[in-house]
């Protein structure tokens, strides 16, 4: 599946993440309960820290919607969810690889998709390894976890990327 975002595409999705969803329900009650506070005057104070939570939540969700690795012709754009968003150009990226990983809350190791290029760039997408893996993942860093199928099909999409790149 590809998302396109003007010159990027999306090619490792978050998996039953709906953005457009979540971020519209947090930015509406958000406005519903600012609207009733500010425009109508009959809200009370306690309504401020509601709606400070809802729009921190709609900012998070939007946010983690766009976790994922992105290929475009500038090169590899990797979305981490509160993290920053790095960018490898072509020509410092050899290809992607699963790597070993140990989740600091998982006696479970599991595997990271690594960009690997004049430094190795671990990317959001883990492999699930069972569901106390995939929790701690998710929980520790809002990771993307794929089933062994989807993780396998991601290292070769990216893989297919790297060579028909843009020259």
């Amino acid at each position: 599946m590809l998302r396109d975002m003007g010159e990027w595409q999306k090619l490792v999705p978050r998996p039953g993440t709906s953005q457009g969803v979540g971020t519209a329900v947090g930015g509406v009650v958000a406005l519903v309960f600012l609207q009733v506070l500010v425009w109508t005057g009959h809200g009370t104070w306690g309504m401020v820290p509601l709606s400070l939570f809802f729009v921190v939540f709609t900012a998070a969700w939007w946010r983690i919607g766009w976790t994922g690795v992105y290929v475009g012709p500038r090169g590899v754009k990797i979305h981490h969810p509160f993290k920053r968003v790095e960018v490898v150009p072509w020509d410092e990226v050899v290809g992607f690889e699963a790597r070993p990983v140990r989740l600091p809350t998982s006696a479970v190791e599991g595997a990271v998709l690594c960009l690997v290029g004049a430094r190795v760039h671990p990317t959001p997408v883990k492999l699930s390894r069972g569901r106390r893996f995939d929790w701690a993942a998710y929980l520790t860093g809002y990771d993307v976890v794929l089933p062994e199928e989807a993780f396998t099909a991601a290292v070769a999409t990216l893989d297919k990327a790297v060579r028909t790149r843009p020259r």
